[in-house]
């Protein structure tokens, strides 16, 4: 579902269809996960997510290569995405600086 948020977007022209998609994601997830994922839940989601993108690009590139700029995007997005969440729709890094799962917060126990 997360994916298609970014093809509805991309088929409307204009600034906003971005700013819609985002807020599509951030009300899909929190009412999908309460709102809340833990940062092993959201490496999960962050790993289907790319799997299912870059599965999309060979699609893309096979059958529409007009198309392939939106699974592109979101595999970049994807592997940039190293920030802690600054709004539900975002996601945070699952991995601490030496690469390992990160520990949990006081706040996520």
């Amino acid at each position: 579902m997360l994916r298609s948020f970014d093809y509805a977007a991309a088929s409307v022209p204009g600034q906003h269809s971005r700013a819609w998609a985002t807020q599509c994601r951030s009300a899909f997830l929190r009412g999908y996960a309460d709102g809340e994922l833990d940062e092993a839940e959201a490496g999960v989601l962050r790993a289907y997510e790319a799997d299912k993108a870059i599965y999309e690009v060979v699609y893309e590139m096979r059958n529409r290569p007009g198309w392939i700029d939106i699974p592109l995007r979101a595999v970049a997005e994807l592997a940039a995405d190293n920030q802690d969440p600054k709004e539900p729709g975002e996601l945070a890094s699952p991995t601490n600086k030496d690469g390992g799962l990160a520990s949990p917060t006081k706040e996520q126990e």
